[in-house]
């Protein structure tokens, strides 16, 4: 009973940093200046405000 317990805590676990994965966002540019930094900054700001409305 506690192996069949533990597999599903285990699976539901992994399961989540799965999906966490699959919608996770990425800019499609190489940071290699100062103004792909700031870039970088401003896409993920984007990001958050459209989160946190």
């Amino acid at each position: 009973m506690k192996t069949v317990v533990f597999g599903i805590f285990a699976n539901i676990i992994t399961t989540s940093f799965n999906a966490q994965s699959t919608f996770a966002h990425s800019p499609d540019f190489e940071m290699s200046t100062t103004e792909d930094i700031l870039k970088f900054c401003e896409f993920f700001y984007e990001k958050y405000q459209l989160l946190s409305t």
